[in-house]
């Protein structure tokens, strides 16, 4: 199913007659899962992502929209990393894993894909599991614990990644621009270097001031000797 949305940013042009097809932009959903929108790409290829805009973050791009499969899927190793640091820093707020370490104390507990469910009691598939989480013996997800699962895949034989609880948060720290973080964070470590700059200044400029006047006292009479010494002889 084809969705038209409204473009954040429309172009106008010099005569002030906005071109009406610029107002829209279109994707579709993926047929097995709802979370992933569907945008053309100029290369020929399809991007995935999780939000209408084509502008976030890819989970990776396919030459077709349907036909999705491990063999074809282009996985963006960007989004992965940020899949994984983002598991792990919050998935113990997450209430469906909540609720099963209360059945798993003591335990490592895996954290899984909900496009593959396990029936109760059942481990999940291997490559569908982020990782493990360690359960202390109060039955709670103990933070900090979760070490993901290099055997995990984005794109496995059930269709694309999905999320659970973490899904809407994630997805909306996609949203921010990566170049606009990177020329941010340039900024930020500029601006420090320039205020550090004049205290180190500061202190260079003290350390000569403080030295003659220790300094003048100890040569001083070391000269008066040896030239008195001299005379004599």
């Amino acid at each position: 199913m084809i969705h038209p949305i409204r473009s954040i940013t429309r172009s106008f042009p010099r005569n002030g007659i906005r071109n009406p097809f610029n107002a829209y932009r279109f994707y579709s959903k993926y047929h097995l899962n709802d979370q992933i929108y569907i945008h053309d790409n100029e290369k020929g290829l399809f991007t995935f992502n999780l939000t209408p805009e084509p502008t976030t973050l890819a989970v990776g791009w396919c030459d077709s929209k349907r036909n999705v499969t491990p063999g074809n899927f282009h996985v963006n190793e960007e989004f992965v990393s940020l899949l994984h640091k983002f598991i792990g820093d919050s998935i113990q707020n997450d209430f469906a894993f909540i609720v099963e370490a209360g059945a798993n104390a003591n335990l490592f507990m895996p954290i899984y894909d909900f496009r593959e469910i396990p029936r109760y009691g059942r481990i999940p598939e291997v490559d569908n599991i982020y990782g493990y989480v360690m359960v202390n013996e109060s039955g709670k997800i103990v933070p900090g614990s979760y070490e993901s699962n290099n055997l995990y895949r984005i794109c496995n034989g059930a269709g694309l990644v999905k999320l659970r609880g973490i899904y809407p948060k994630f997805s909306t720290n996609l949203t921010s621009d990566p170049e606009n973080q990177k020329t941010d964070a340039v900024s930020e470590s500029k601006a420090a270097s320039t205020e550090s700059a004049p205290l180190e200044q500061t202190d260079q400029a003290e350390v000569p001031a403080e030295a003659p006047p220790a300094e003048a006292p100890a040569e001083a009479p070391v000269t008066k000797e040896s030239d008195s010494q001299v005379a004599q002889s």
